[in-house]
């Protein structure tokens, strides 16, 4: 049996009038302008959408860090039930990773112990927040990085969660 191999690449031909001045000529070097301006009006708007793009990151980060120094900055004395916080757990194996999580204050058990539910994020900004189960924990007040404003509590299905006015910066363990 012999086949016969046929050449997959072939060269695109373009068809080139003969005469400069014929209208096939003509209206071909149109065709390949247009496509030239058409190609650079492309590339000028993906320009320009990047920039948006990143001057919409740069002022969401002004606003975050704004955000942020005002919610570490509230004293963490005045703890009563019910405040949001945000807490530090350091591990202590040889990593020494520290963690952050959102908390609410259940009940202050002693001038240095608070009692505490943690809470974990479940969208992609640090916006809301839901409780983790059975995940009670007694703290000393030296674990406490600063206190949140009241979150509003929204009910999703069966779930309540609690959305902060603007991103929390946290380190969940997954």
């Amino acid at each position: 049996m012999a086949s016969t191999a046929v050449s997959k690449s072939k060269r695109k031909r373009e068809y080139t009038p003969s005469v400069i001045t014929s209208d096939r000529w003509v209206q071909f070097h149109e065709l390949k302008e247009a496509d030239k301006l058409k190609k650079y009006e492309e590339r000028e708007n993906r320009r320009k959408a990047i920039q948006d793009r990143k001057r919409v990151a740069e002022e969401k980060k002004g606003e975050q860090s704004e955000t942020n120094q005002s919610w570490s900055s509230i004293s963490h004395h005045n703890l009563k039930p019910n405040d949001y916080i945000i807490v530090k757990f350091e591990t202590s194996n040889k990593g020494k990773l520290i963690y952050k999580y959102v908390a609410s204050v259940l009940k202050i058990a002693d001038v240095n112990d608070i009692e505490i539910q943690c809470f974990e994020s479940i969208d992609k900004e640090n916006t809301e927040f839901v409780p983790i189960d059975n995940d009670v924990s007694m703290i000393g007040i030296e674990s406490i990085v600063g206190k949140l404003p009241i979150p509003e509590l929204k009910l999703s299905g069966r779930q309540l969660k609690s959305v902060f006015p603007g991103v929390v910066d946290v380190f969940e363990k997954f």
